[in-house]
């Protein structure tokens, strides 16, 4: 069985996959600020942030069996009786 992809799913894929490169993005912002040491507490602010919208993401994209995820693959298939 496979989900139908409408519009609105695919819009919403488009926002998850843009804020997790967001992510990436801030995550080498961040590693910049660490080497150079220069801004400790806007460092730690913006790592406090980003691990926020992080955990944010991980609670929208749920991975187990029985709940939605944002977009996912098709659904998994059965598990089928063995006849011995």
């Amino acid at each position: 069985m496979h989900r139908n992809l409408t519009p609105r799913t695919l819009q919403r894929a488009q926002w998850f996959n843009d804020l997790n490169d967001a992510l990436v993005e801030a995550e080498k912002l961040l590693a910049m600020l660490d080497s150079g040491s220069g801004f400790p507490t806007e460092t730690e602010q913006l790592r406090a942030r980003i691990q926020a919208v992080q955990s944010e993401l991980a609670l929208l994209n749920r991975v187990a069996l029985g709940e939605g995820r944002v977009v996912g693959t098709s659904w998994p298939e059965p598990a089928r009786a063995v006849e011995g």
